[in-house]
């Protein structure tokens, strides 16, 4: 259904401004802890204010979905030239301070290696406006959590050392035990939870749906060879953007589309490092609307139909 520059701008369009509402939102239950659409009130953060959640039920979904919202409107904004740069950038500045105030670990700094990569290897011209909003951002946050970098740093300890039964680390080993006893088929879709009690650490008394790693997680459940073909599906998707964007030095506006694209499924995938994402409905719906631009831009550029600025 995307095949012409004018859908897609006016995707973008749309998602970038309720994109921002729902930001606004979650900034506003960070400073007061109403959670109107749930009835209830959220939990307090590390320092002041509140950990938001925005219309999700849990803020580390909310958090994987705002991190990679944020850094695909950074990817479209610094390379595209119309005037809707500027809504885009403020898609990501607001997007970016609804990511913080999750005060989730994992989409924070997905964030800023999201933000790192946009310096390195994108347009050095928009670099003046991320780094304007960068130090706006920052001053913000430090003002309203002075604190939040030791506090983080103290729960990212606490992970690394795997003792917690709920740490990443003891879950990633239960996962291992099960892809040990499994290798082939492993346990079958839907039947992690249930397995989960049998490998756990003897310590632990936790129960989880999945190995809060998209990779380890499809090996549990399909096995080896289930986790290569999954592998093998990300790298085609990410070549093949990679390529396009590329091929795409003709029309810039279109070339920032895909940069978003690209930058958007990189933090996607980042973020399936420490929890299965691919497993979240509404971020996996949200990647596969991506990856579907991604094709309507290809045939777009078989066609020979690019027109206006984005």
């Amino acid at each position: 259904l995307i095949d012409d520059a004018k859908k897609i701008q006016t995707i973008l369009t749309v998602l970038a401004i309720s994109a921002g509402l729902i930001a606004i939102y979650g900034i506003f239950q960070h400073f007061t802890g109403i959670d109107l659409y749930h009835g209830t009130t959220l939990a307090s953060a590390p320092s002041s204010g509140y950990r938001i959640s925005g219309n999700f039920s849990n803020r580390l979904t909310f958090g994987n979905y705002f991190a990679v919202v944020s850094l695909l409107f950074l990817g479209v904004a610094s390379i595209s030239r119309g005037r809707r740069r500027f809504l885009y950038f403020g898609a990501f500045f607001l997007g970016s301070l609804a990511t913080v105030f999750t005060y989730s670990r994992g989409p924070i700094i997905v964030l800023a290696l999201g933000i790192l990569l946009t310096l390195i290897f994108l347009e050095k011209r928009s670099r003046k406006i991320i780094f304007i909003a960068l130090a706006a951002a920052v001053i913000i946050i430090m003002a309203v959590s002075p604190d939040i970098l030791s506090r983080y740093m103290e729960s990212a300890r606490t992970e690394w050392e795997g003792k917690y039964a709920g740490s990443r680390l003891s879950i990633w080993r239960t996962a291992g035990r099960m892809i040990g006893d499994h290798p082939i088929f492993g346990v079958g879709q839907g039947n992690f939870s249930e397995a989960f009690p049998q490998y756990r650490d003897l310590e632990s008394n936790r129960a989880y749906g999945h190995a809060h790693n998209d990779i380890l997680n499809v090996a549990a459940y399909a096995g080896i060879p289930g986790a290569l073909f999954f592998i093998g599906f990300w790298a085609a998707i990410i070549a093949g953007l990679v390529k396009l964007f590329r091929k795409l030095k003709d029309d810039i506006d279109i070339r920032g589309v895909t940069a978003g694209i690209l930058l958007a499924t990189t933090a996607f995938f980042m973020t399936s490092v420490y929890e299965a994402t691919f497993a979240d409905e509404e971020i996996r719906l949200f990647l596969m609307a991506l990856w579907g631009l991604y094709w309507g831009i290809k045939l777009m550029l078989s066609r020979g139909t690019f027109a206006p600025k984005i």
